[in-house]
């Protein structure tokens, strides 16, 4: 009897210990879709790809789409190295 209490016991403090780790380690990020508009040297610019930028913690971060076609360079992603492929 002892040992199912405890047991019990210990899969409550289990639980509950892992469930706090988890909520430690998790992290918010506010982000915020932005209707910023686009100028391209020095001229009104509008980008033939839908997406839109976004600033997370304060910080703008422009689509890749963006980037490339107003910079007319290849940009390519690499999803097995991780590796992002700018030129």
């Amino acid at each position: 009897m002892k040992l199912k209490k405890a047991t019990i016991l210990l899969s409550v403090f289990l639980l509950f210990g892992s469930s706090v780790a988890f909520a430690a380690n998790t992290q918010t990020v506010k982000a915020t879709i932005s209707n910023l508009k686009y100028t391209l040297n020095g001229k009104n610019w509008a980008a033939k790809t839908t997406a839109k930028p976004v600033v997370i913690n304060g910080t703008t971060y422009l689509p890749i789409g963006v980037v490339k076609e107003a910079t007319k360079t290849n940009i390519t992603v690499d999803s097995k190295t991780g590796k992002i492929n700018i030129g």
